[in-house]
C-alpha cells in the first residue's frame, strides 16, 4: 500500500522497539483501514501469508517472533516452528471456528479440528452487517450464542430420519447425535456435502472442502448412520419408523423463461462448476451473482474468454464485502462484463440485451451459461403427514447462504 513501511523498515523498527523499548517479544502482522483486507485474508491468500514477514523481523532480533495470518493447519503450524521461522503462531480466525484449537492439537484429535475455511460470511461478514454487527461463525455456529445455547443429554431419545447430506443436514445430524439421538441420513449422491461440493471449485475455494471433511468426522464420531447412493422415499423412510424427519434436500438451479431457451442449448452454473457440462473457449454467463462471478472466475482461471451480463449495477452484490473486492479485481484482469444488462433472449451464439432500452446483439460465443440463482427443493412436500414431527432445513425452506444453514440445523438439533 502506498505510504507502508517496507520490510527493512520494519526490520529497523523492531531492532528498536527490542533495544529501546524492551518489548519481550514482537508480533507480525500487516494492514490498517486502507489494508484491512490482509488481516482477515479471504480464501484466496495462502495459508501463513505472513510467515515470510516474521522470517524477515526474526532476522533483525532475538527476542521471540509471534507470526500470524491464515494458520488453520496443524501440521503447517507445527512445520513453522520447527523450521524456525517464528518461535509462536497466533491465529485469530480459526480460535473462532474452534477455541479448543490448541488442545486439540496437543491431544493429537487433529481428525476433530473445525477448520476456519476463511468464508467471511459470519465473522467480517456479519460484523460489518447492519443486521447483526456481531461476529458469527459458518462452522462454528456457537459463535456469539454460548451463552445461550448449551449441549446437553437429550431427554427423550429419539429416532431421527435427516434426507440430504448438506451442510444443514450433516450439521444437524453431528449434532443430535451428539446428544444422543439415534440419526440416520440419506444422500442420494455418492458423497456428502451438497452445493458445497461446487463451492470447492471456483479458484482459491477449496477451503470449503474442510469443512464437509470436519461434518463428516463429527459424523462418525457420534455414530451417525450415512447411507450414501440412496435417494429417500416414503417406503424407506417408513421402514426407518422413525419420531421425526428432517427434510434438508437444498435448491436446485432456476432459469428464467428467456425467449429462445428452448431453441438453443445453454448450461446451468451448477453443471458447469461439477464439470459434467463441457464449454467452449468463448463462454457468456448470465448471471452476475455470487455463482455466476465464481462461474466466470473458475472459466477464467482456465484459460476460457468470459463475459458477465448482469441486471443490476454491480456484481457479485450478495458477496462478503472485502472477498468481493478480491474476486472483482480478477474478474476485471480476465474478464468482460456489462452490468444493467436485461437478456431479451437466447441465440444460436449468445444473447440479445436491453440496456437502457437499447438492444444489442452479443455474439460469437460458444456456450451460454445461466447463474440466475436457486429454488428451493422439496420433493416430499404435502408427503409426511403421516410422521410425528417434520422438520425443513436449509435451502429447502429458502436459498441462502451456508451460515444459514449451519446455524438453523444447530439450533432445531439442540431443541430436538
Amino acid at each position: 500500500v502506498m505510504g507502508g513501511r517496507t520490510i527493512r523498515h520494519s526490520q529497523l523498527v523492531a531492532r528498536y522497539m527490542q533495544d529501546v523499548a524492551g518489548v519481550d517479544a514482537i508480533h507480525v502482522s500487516v494492514g490498517t483501514t486502507s489494508s484491512a483486507i490482509a488481516m482477515v485474508a479471504p480464501s484466496n491468500f495462502p495459508e501463513g501469508h505472513l510467515l515470510d514477514d516474521a522470517m524477515k523481523i526474526k532476522e533483525a532480533v532475538t527476542v521471540p517472533v509471534i507470526a500470524v495470518g491464515r494458520m488453520h493447519e496443524p501440521h503447517f503450524i507445527e512445520m513453522a516452528l520447527e523450521m524456525g521461522w517464528a518461535d509462536a503462531i497466533s491465529v485469530g480466525r480459526q480460535s473462532i471456528a474452534d477455541p479448543f484449537f490448541p488442545n486439540k492439537i496437543a491431544t493429537g484429535r487433529t481428525d476433530e479440528i473445525c477448520r476456519c475455511i476463511s468464508c467471511q460470511q459470519g465473522c467480517i461478514g456479519r460484523l460489518n452487517d447492519p443486521n447483526y454487527l456481531a461476529i458469527y461463525c459458518l462452522m462454528n455456529p456457537f459463535v456469539a450464542r454460548d451463552h445461550i445455547w448449551k449441549v446437553e443429554e437429550a431427554e427423550v431419545k429419539k429416532k431421527i430420519v435427516v434426507i440430504g447430506g448438506g451442510p444443514a443436514g450433516l450439521q444437524f445430524a453431528w449434532m443430535a447425535a451428539q446428544r444422543g439421538h439415534k440419526v440416520v441420513v440419506f444422500e442420494k449422491e455418492d458423497r456428502l456435502g451438497g452445493q458445497v461440493n461446487l463451492a470447492m471449485f471456483p479458484p482459491s475455494r477449496d477451503t470449503f472442502g474442510s469443512s464437509i471433511i470436519y461434518w463428516e468426522t463429527m459424523c462418525k464420531k457420534y455414530g451417525v448412520d450415512i447411507r450414501l447412493n440412496t435417494e429417500a422415499t416414503l417406503a424407506t423412510i417408513r421402514a426407518e419408523e422413525p419420531d421425526s424427519v428432517i427434510v434438508a434436500t437444498g435448491a436446485l438451479p432456476v432459469c428464467p423463461p428467456f425467449k429462445g431457451l428452448n431453441a438453443h442449448e445453454v448450461a446451468n452454473a451448477w453443471d458447469v462448476l461439477s464439470g459434467s457440462t463441457p464449454v467452449g473457449y468463448k463462454a457468456i454467463v448470465i448471471g452476475g451473482g455470487l455463482v455466476g462471478c465464481e462461474t466466470a472466475d473458475y472459466l477464467a482461471h482456465q484459460g476460457h474468454k468470459v463475459t458477465i451480463v448482469e441486471m443490476m449495477p454491480t456484481l457479485a452484490g450478495d458477496m462478503v464485502q472485502w472477498e468481493n473486492a478480491e474476486l472483482l479485481k480478477r474478474l476485471t484482469e480476465q474478464c468482460t462484463f456489462r452490468t444493467g444488462a436485461k437478456v431479451v433472449e437466447i441465440l444460436a451464439d449468445g444473447v440479445l440485451i436491453e440496456v437502457d432500452g437499447k438492444y444489442e446483439h452479443l455474439t460469437g460465443y460458444d456456450s451460454v451459461i445461466v447463474a440466475c440463482g436457486a429454488a428451493p427443493y422439496n420433493p416430499f412436500e404435502g408427503m409426511l403427514d403421516e410422521f410425528k414431527e417434520v422438520y425443513y432445513l436449509g435451502d429447502v425452506k429458502k436459498a441462502r447462504k451456508v451460515i444459514d444453514a449451519t446455524e438453523e440445523a444447530a439450533e432445531l438439533a439442540l431443541k430436538i
